[in-house]
Order: C-alpha cells, then structure tokens, then sequence
C-alpha cells in the first residue's frame, strides 16, 4: 500500500498587480506551515555579481530613474532564477518541477473593470507617457517589465489582464494532469472575508494552518481599514468611477471568454452616466493624481 503524499510545505501564488497578492501573501506567511513563494528574494538569486551594481543604483539621485534601474536587475535576477521563481505578476507557465516538488499554487482574480480603475490608482510599474483621463489611459500603449512574460509593449492596460488571467487555466488543467492540486479565490470574496477565504484555500490545498490573524487594515500604502475597503467593494463603489464610453470601450477590450470563467459578466454602457458628476470628477483627480499630469521632454 503506497503512502499518501505529505502536506505541501511550499506554496507559490500567482496574480496580476492589484489582486490581493499582498495581502494573501502577508496572510499565509503569519498562519500558514509552510513557504510562501512570490518573488525571487534577495540573496536568493543566480547573480551574486549584481549585487555591487545594485549598491551602485541604490545612490542614484533621482528616484524615478533608480526604480527604473532596479527593476532592469530584477528582471536579470528572474531570469538567472529559473521557472520556478517567476514573478508572482508574470505569466502562469506549467512546468513538470512544481509537482516534481510538490509546490500547490493559487491564483487571484479581479473584476477586469474593477482591477483596471486599480491599476489606474496604483498603475505599478507604469512607463512612458501620462494619460490625462481614465478613458485615454484605457487606450494607451503599456510598457511591460521584462519578468511579465509578455511583448514588451502592449496595445493597451487589459492585455495585461487578459493573458496573465488566460494562463492561469492551461496551468491548472496541467497540474491536475499530474496529480498536483491548486487552487483560485477571487479578489471581491477574499476582501468579503479573508479568513474564510484563507481557511478554505489551506483546507483545498492540505496545507496545515495555524491561528488565522485577520487583516485590520489594508496592505497598501494608504492604510485604510479592512472594513471600510470591505464596504466598498461589497456595494462596488468603484462603478461610480465609469462612465458610459469608458465601459464600452473596457467592454470591447476584455476578453469575456476568460472573464466568464470565473463569473464575471459585462457591464452594459447605458447603465452609466454620460459624464461624472463634480464630486466624483474630484474624487478621482485626488485618488489619481497622476492623470493629467504633464510630461517632461
């Protein structure tokens, strides 16, 4: 009678920016019995000689060409780190090691329309020029990192949620097909209640827990407490942000096969206003403050 395999005690998790990785992550470090795997860690990479030259960047005065230096090493230190240590914000690619070594895997998702208004409040890695509204940004060319695992420039921001979130499907079906189990939990159940959503994921995956600690507030720079953010979203505030163009056009970018894989329908466009309201036109310039900034030669 052959033995049963023992608990995994590594667990990699994959999501695109703005999906709650943080948060997971922090959430699973505190409770879980095992290794939460995101990024290649420092003093983990195959480059020990670049260490030197990041000491170097590090002194660079200006800091919006210091994180563009840092950035260009971690993508060499991604790709000396080999397949497992892909980003967690990269594209999902199987290989045979994460069942040869038994690394379960989670995926996040978010509503494409909700995870797009994100991405424009924390636009994470952005490059080039500045948009001067949400609706122009929708249709501006994205630059990639390298260690996103796509062409280097995009037509616009939803690619980046529509390859990373059509990869994750290829990447369970494999692992299944080799015995290995993962797992998926959505951005809006996890803010709904983290615990819950971190119980069932260690429950599916066999990863023993310990006491869960819940977040109090929000892993981001602002802070704001879990139950204000939980508010937000459970009412989905976000919608008053969209206008009716900006859905029609989110609406033909998004690619609805693989958004409707995790339940996610579109919006209709005349269920929105024509334009934002005053306060909501404010709300966003403070949230956004980036938008309609003007660019330097």
């Amino acid at each position: 009678m052959s033995k049963s395999r023992p608990p995994s005690r590594y667990l990699k998790i994959f999501g695109e920016r703005n999906t709650g990785t943080r948060a997971l992550v922090k959430m699973l470090r505190d409770s879980a019995a095992c290794v939460v795997k995101t990024n290649l860690s420092r003093g983990d990479a195959d480059r020990p000689d670049l260490e030197d030259l990041r000491q170097k960047v590090e002194q660079m005065s200006r800091r919006s060409w210091r994180k563009v230096y840092l950035d260009a090493l971690m993508d060499m230190e991604v790709s000396a780190g080999g397949p497992l240590r892909v980003w967690k914000h990269g594209i999902a690619t199987w290989q045979s090691d994460y069942a040869t070594r038994d690394i379960k895997v989670v995926f996040t998702v978010r509503n494409p329309y909700s995870w797009f208004l994100a991405l424009a409040r924390r636009p994470y890695h952005r490059r080039g020029l500045a948009a001067h509204s949400l609706i122009e940004f929708a249709d501006h060319p994205w630059m990639t990192l390298e260690r996103d695992g796509l062409d280097r420039v995009l037509d616009h921001p939803m690619v980046l949620w529509n390859a990373k979130t059509a990869s994750y499907g290829p990447f369970r079906e494999a692992a299944a097909a080799a015995g290995l189990t993962t797992a998926q939990i959505t951005f809006e159940e996890f803010v709904a209640d983290p615990v819950a959503t971190v119980t069932e994921v260690m429950t599916v995956l066999d990863i023993p827990i310990g006491q869960i600690a819940p977040l109090e507030m929000s892993t981001k720079e602002d802070a704001r407490p879990l139950s204000q953010i939980t508010e937000y979203y459970r009412t989905e505030r976000w919608k008053r942000w969209l206008t009716r163009d900006l859905v029609a056009l989110l609406t033909d970018r998004i690619d609805w096969q693989v958004a409707a894989q995790y339940g996610y329908q579109p919006l209709d466009p005349q269920d929105f206003p024509q334009s934002l309201d005053a306060r909501t036109a404010i709300e966003i310039a403070k949230a956004v403050p980036w938008l309609g900034q003007i660019d330097p030669d």
